[in-house]
């Protein structure tokens, strides 16, 4: 026997009688995790980054026929329903600033409305930065938005040679309250660097000179931030104080004010009215001489306005050297710059798709896995458009993902050979590019398939019946071909699980990486091999799937493989040897336990996103009177193995249980399937005893007596009634009770009952006889209760008829007599004679309610007309117990001298001598 040591609890489940089965739905979304820990008692469940494709991913347990189903998710984590993608990747000088790009998935936020994407920016000193955008899933206009975070230009290196790094980190939540402790952190490069600057002199003395610093062709448009820079060359043997004065744009705002340059020290200030300018007074270091550098950064943002693109942006400056006195003149110089207004364009295509890892799974189920892509642009203005329908995409290698043209989705159709940490998929904008690496994980081949037994051999005594087809003679039509009803010795079934492995090789260290976390824990892909998985000789053996588990089925002697196998690239994935022999085995016991319920739960597991692991319960007592179990019942055998009944085909076997205390446990059985019902709590332990047998179709082969049992069990099944809950059978808290008084000594409810139910019984067969003194036709009352006594007399002892006869007084006129299906034929023809006599009274059996009715109006509002007689027809319908007969009285026209064969209650004489059959009528 080929064994594979597991994860989790199931381990623990098969060691002690496996009762519990997980399936998923779909089952592509999530997996069940097996490696060699032990003494556990939870499931590992692996989700692929935590998120579900859709709010639909259903867990089930299967316990016996007991099932207990929920939603993974009863939620969905709001990191899943967010897709953010950080679109700069290099921090430059010139634009200063950090952009997220957040995209709601509409598919997983319906539970929800508002959400905040909070985003932190934290440098090497610990130094942090906040920003936040909102999404709503009911605005078009928040369905994406961009988080932009200004970088402090004391972040950036003061040399223009090196490099610094910065972290990002974000949450998404519903409010903007969340820390930002043990979040992932993404590493972003920023330096100093400015390439091909444009200078405009601003101030140009004998021995200073002061320009403004910006990049080649710097222009505005709506909410952009650009840096200007402010340079200083001197050659003085003492450098000189000045003040820069700047008047703006109505459209521009200055955000930041940096000195890059620790030789000067800057303030700033504001003027008031009406003056709206900024100043900026550089005092230089004492004694410094010579100076070549930039000392002040300062950053500068447009509105977000549709007139901010009509005029260029024109900025006053008013530089003054030295110090503020009137003798001498100051020496000042006045300049304009002007920068462009553009509309705002692309700063960066961003590809978002809804997962950044794939599992190639289409190589071992041969169906297609597909994750949805969206394209998007983010302009300079910090604005996000999405561009899907406008773009083309394509791959970089398709032998390892594959791309559609239109930018939809990534796929992956099993043709693919390996997997990949860094597929390239391109996506192309009008004249832009962008790329985005997946990482596609490959199934380790070959896989691995585990049974319970390789070996499967004849079960001695437990017969099975087929249909055998006989042997042709020579004349004889094969569409006419006997065939004859044989039992013969049955074989083992087994349990078969297809086990994969999940890895990738890092291209940048070469180490293998495993997405279950490593290598000895493996995923169970049962679910997904229904198409792949095959037997090579179906005549030895077959396999069939069951609640998502598969079983494979032992059929005549003989050897065969379990194959998955990759249809489109002709490749067995695995192959298992199953052997089917001849050698007889024993059934040496039958276990049992009782399933009244089923509950599971499915928890997080701490630092590890997708895993999950599921703990899953079971209650064994019975809990509420009339509360129903089910038994789960498994066989054991000489071999050491085992088999649960509930996985046999229901033909197989047949199951006998029997209660030692019918009045605590009641016993309900189908051939297959046990359950236990509680009807009384004083008895706390009661027991069953369940037999197994072959089925009954096959009882004659063995010397034509009853088949004796395979295996038997006895089952205590515990009862513990919780007296603090409701009752099955609750009073009304309105109504009012008579409680007894407690100076009455206590009688038990079952002897109050008996006696009241015998009075009653009395008090009705009393009034019964009294009442039928004042009716002729004394039969109508005693015949069909004295018949229904001696036919109620020969059935089972178990089965109880009663026929109760009720007396009601209604005025009402002459009505039909509907006799009772149970009377017998002298009983009828005296009722007919009866009621011929005494139309005022009426008589009503329903057949099948086992109840009839006599109707006796009061003399006093009864009007007979004996001269005029209506005519009444008789209903027969027999296909109903619930339609009412109506029979007619029998009248002297009806009788003709020559008709006597027709001498019945439901044919009339006509004109002419013939006989017609009644009139069918309906009672509703």
């Amino acid at each position: 026997m080929r064994k594979l040591i597991q994860f989790s609890i199931y381990v623990v489940l098969i060691n002690a009688v496996s009762t519990d089965h997980i399936t998923f739905s779909p089952p592509d979304e999530a997996f069940v995790l097996y490696h060699s820990h032990q003494n556990t008692n939870f499931t590992s469940v692996f989700v692929q980054d935590g998120c579900p494709n859709s709010r639909n991913l259903m867990a089930t347990v299967y316990s016996s026929d007991v099932s207990s189903s929920r939603r993974v998710f009863e939620e969905v984590p709001l990191h899943c329903a967010v897709k953010v993608r950080i679109i700069t990747e290099k921090v430059l000088v010139v634009r200063p600033y950090v952009d997220l790009l957040a995209v709601i998935d509409e598919s997983l936020s319906r539970h929800v409305g508002g959400i905040c994407v909070h985003a932190q920016i934290t440098s090497s000193t610990s130094a942090t930065e906040l920003g936040k955008c909102h999404l709503n899933r009911h605005d078009d206009q928040k369905i994406s938005c961009v988080v932009r975070i200004p970088v402090p230009f004391s972040w950036f290196p003061t040399d223009q040679n090196k490099t610094s790094v910065l972290s990002v980190s974000y949450t998404v939540s519903e409010k903007c309250d969340q820390n930002f402790h043990d979040l992932p952190q993404h590493l972003i490069e920023i330096n100093s660097r400015i390439s091909k600057q444009n200078i405009d002199w601003l101030a140009n003395a004998t021995d200073t000179s002061v320009t403004l610093r910006s990049t080649s062709s710097q222009s505005f448009s709506q909410n952009s931030m650009q840096t200007l820079f402010l340079h200083v060359k001197s050659w003085a043997n003492e450098t000189k104080q000045m003040e820069i004065r700047l008047w703006v744009d109505s459209r521009m705002s200055i955000e930041t004010v940096y000195p890059t340059s620790s030789n000067w020290t800057i303030r700033v200030s504001s003027a008031s009215r009406p003056f709206f300018y900024t100043s900026l007074v550089c005092k230089p270091k004492d004694g410094m001489s010579g100076f070549d550098d930039n000392i002040v950064a300062i950053l500068i943002k447009m509105v977000s306005s549709t007139d901010a693109i009509k005029d260029d942006v024109v900025l006053h400056w008013h530089v003054i050297f030295g110090p503020k006195s009137p003798d001498p003149p100051p020496d000042d110089h006045k300049v304009a710059t002007k920068f462009s207004v553009i509309a705002d364009e692309v700063a960066a295509v961003v590809i978002v798709p809804k997962r950044k890892e794939l599992m190639n799974l289409a190589v071992i189920s041969g169906l297609q896995v597909t994750s949805s892509l969206r394209i998007f642009t983010v302009s300079i203005g910090a604005k996000a458009e999405d561009v899907t329908s406008q773009s083309h995409c394509i791959s970089s290698d398709a032998n390892i993902i594959k791309v559609s043209p239109t930018c939809s989705s990534v796929y992956l159709d099993g043709s693919e050979s390996n997997g990949s940490s860094d597929a390239q998929v391109y996506a192309h904008f009008l004249r832009y590019t962008t790329a985005f690496s997946f990482r596609v994980w490959y199934p380790k081949l070959p896989l691995k398939i585990w049974t319970s037994s390789s070996t499967l051999s004849t079960i001695k005594n437990w017969k099975v019946g087929f249909w055998r087809d006989l042997p042709l003679g020579g004349g004889v039509k094969r569409s006419r071909a006997a065939r004859q009803f044989a039992c013969v010795n049955r074989f083992q079934h087994g349990h078969v699980k297809v086990l994969a492995s999940l890895w990738i090789e890092d291209q940048k260290t070469g180490d293998q990486l495993y997405l279950s976390s490593h290598k000895s824990i493996l995923f169970d892909v049962t679910n997904i091999v229904h198409n792949a998985l095959q037997i090579s000789n179906r005549t030895v053996a077959n396999v069939k799937f069951h609640e998502g588990r598969a079983v494979i089925i032992g059929e005549n002697m003989g050897l065969a493989k379990l194959v998955v196998r990759n249809v489109k690239k002709s490749l067995d994935l695995v192959t298992e040897n199953i052997s089917v022999r001849n050698e007889e085995v024993t059934t040496t016991g039958l276990s049992a336990r009782p399933i009244c319920d089923t509950n599971f739960r499915i928890l997080p597991i701490l630092f590890s996103p997708a895993f999950f692991k599921i703990e899953i319960y079971h209650s064994k007592t019975l809990t509420k009177l009339y509360q129903q179990c089910s038994i789960f019942a498994s066989v054991s055998y000489s071999d050491a193995t085992w088999e649960p009944l509930n996985d046999l085909d229901s033909s197989y076997f047949e199951m006998s249980a029997h209660s030692d205390n019918e009045r605590a446990l009641a016993v309900s059985h189908h051939a297959s399937k046990v359950h236990v019902i509680a009807i009384d709590e004083h008895w706390p332990l009661p027991s069953v005893e369940i037999a197994l047998q072959y089925s009954s179709q096959c009882a004659s082969t063995i010397n034509g007596a009853s088949p004796a049992s395979l295996a038997v069990t006895v089952l205590n099944v515990p009862i513990k009634i919780n007296n603090s809950g409701q009752s099955i059978i609750d009073l009304d808290p309105s109504s009012t009770t008579i409680e007894p008084s407690e100076s009455l000594p206590s009688v038990p409810m079952h002897i109050f009952l008996l006696t009241v139910f015998g009075l009653v019984l009395l008090f009705i067969f009393i009034s019964c006889i009294r009442r039928s003194a004042a009716f002729k036709g004394y039969e109508q009352l005693v015949v069909p209760f004295f018949s229904r006594l001696s036919s109620s007399s020969g059935s089972h002892s178990r089965q109880e008829e009663t026929n109760e006869w009720v007396w009601l007084s209604q005025p009402q006129a002459p009505s039909s007599t509907i006799s009772s299906g149970y009377s017998g034929n002298k009983s009828t023809a005296e009722r007919q004679s009866s009621n011929g006599d005494d139309p005022s009274r009426t008589s009503i059996s329903y057949h099948g309610s086992e109840i009839s009715v006599f109707i006796a109006p009061s003399q006093a509002n009864v009007v007979v007309n004996q001269t005029s007689r209506h005519p009444r027809y008789t209903l027969v319908d027999s296909n109903s117990d619930h339609n009412l007969a109506r029979i007619v009285p029998k009248e002297e026209r009806w009788t003709t001298g020559g008709h006597d064969q027709f001498h019945t209650w439901t044919w009339k004489h006509r004109s002419g001598g013939r006989m017609e059959a009644p009139i069918r009528e309906s009672i509703a």
